[in-house]
């Protein structure tokens, strides 16, 4: 009788064998695997995102900054037109400027945007200037380019950094009037 029992117990013992072991095992690192991916992913396209948001607000400050000198010349007395004081701006071209420079002296000698002179460096307390800092990887050029008429200018500021391996660019354009 007791040889009976044990071969009742060896028949009926069900368990996983090593090759059920063996796919539960692959569904179960797929799985992990498409996490991993997808994590990886979302930290990419987060700091893809970031590059473009500080990008962006590096662009409106290009265009924000003209546009300062157009209304510091409707508030100073005697300026004699709406485009006096603009420094070297009143020719068409390529121009950095930032929050320090002072209009009389703006830098008009980039080539492009690639000219190390374009690379933007943030300061101590976290300002983005040309002339001291430690070195970001965004690049600004400002274009202003006159209208067909007197009254206006065409203004652009590029945005350039690269992240990733990747190039990014982020364009502010507007036009500026003299509605004075």
């Amino acid at each position: 009788m007791l040889i009976n029992f044990e071969k009742n117990i060896l028949k009926n013992n069900k368990g996983f064998s090593i090759m059920e072991m063996i796919v539960v095992l692959a569904i179960f690192s797929l799985g992990l695997l498409g996490i991993a991916s997808l994590m990886l992913q979302t930290m990419q396209a987060e700091a893809t995102n970031a590059g473009y948001l500080r990008a962006s607000m590096l662009a409106q400050e290009g265009i924000e900054l003209v546009r300062g000198y157009r209304d510091d010349n409707w508030l100073n007395e005697s300026a004699t037109d709406w485009d006096d004081n603009f420094g070297d701006i009143d020719t068409d071209g390529d121009y950095i400027i930032d929050y320090t420079t002072d209009p009389t002296s703006i830098n008009d000698n980039p080539d492009s945007i690639s000219d190390s002179a374009t690379i933007l460096l943030k300061d101590a307390a976290g300002y983005y200037q040309y002339n001291t800092g430690t070195p970001t990887i965004f690049r600004r050029l400002i274009t202003v380019v006159r209208c067909l008429s007197d009254d206006c200018y065409d203004i652009e500021s590029k945005v350039n950094w690269s992240a990733s391996g990747k190039h990014h660019s982020y364009v502010a354009k507007t036009r500026l009037y003299n509605w004075r």
